[in-house]
């Protein structure tokens, strides 16, 4: 609840990794009929419609206000694109999983709601890679999902503890280094 009092705020998301750029995806498409008889100030649809990303909300982690009447709605708009019949018909066809009902739930009830600085970053460890003429560069290598605070110091991480999750149930990594935004902490 620290980031969300800290900023006065109703509702406090975290963004996901920005894997993929694909004008008028099925998202995109999506969005826009949902959003075409809304009055909605400036939210994540801009940047979902207009940057094209596929992804934008990482739902590991959400911080919610629930006594801010708004931001309750949100939260309530946010279960019913989550129930089975509406997942299973709809949400879960256009979306991977709940990722990006929350905020476009936020939205289209005007909700206030903030996204963290920070694109998801990850954690894991140094490893040196060689590329296709010999050159040598170390990168942080791993799976997990990671988040910065206010003071980009790692907050949290969204995953598992193993190495390759779906590959090997044994294989553990602990991780000693975090980027985000392409900086290596």
């Amino acid at each position: 609840m620290d980031h969300a009092k800290a900023q006065g705020l109703h509702t406090f998301l975290f963004q996901d990794r920005r894997l993929e750029q694909i004008q008028n995806s099925t998202h995109q498409q999506f969005i826009r009929e949902q959003v075409q008889r809304a009055d909605i100030p400036e939210t994540c649809c801009e940047t979902m419609l207009g940057e094209a990303w596929i992804d934008l909300e990482d739902s590991g982690a959400v911080l919610v206000n629930k006594k801010d009447l708004k931001a309750l709605v949100g939260l309530l708009h946010t279960c019913w694109q989550n129930s089975a019949a509406i997942r299973d018909e709809v949400t879960y066809k256009v979306f991977y999983g709940d990722k990006e009902t929350f905020w476009l739930s936020m939205a289209l009830t005007s909700a206030p709601c903030t996204f963290e600085k920070h694109h998801g970053g990850i954690v894991g460890i140094m490893q040196d890679r060689t590329d296709g003429n010999g050159n040598s560069k170390t990168y942080v290598c791993g799976n997990t999902m990671a988040h910065l605070d206010s003071k980009d110091e790692l907050s949290w991480y969204n995953g598992s503890p193993l190495q390759h999750k779906s590959r090997d149930q044994n294989a553990f990594l602990v991780p000693t280094h975090h980027m985000a935004d392409g900086h290596c902490g």
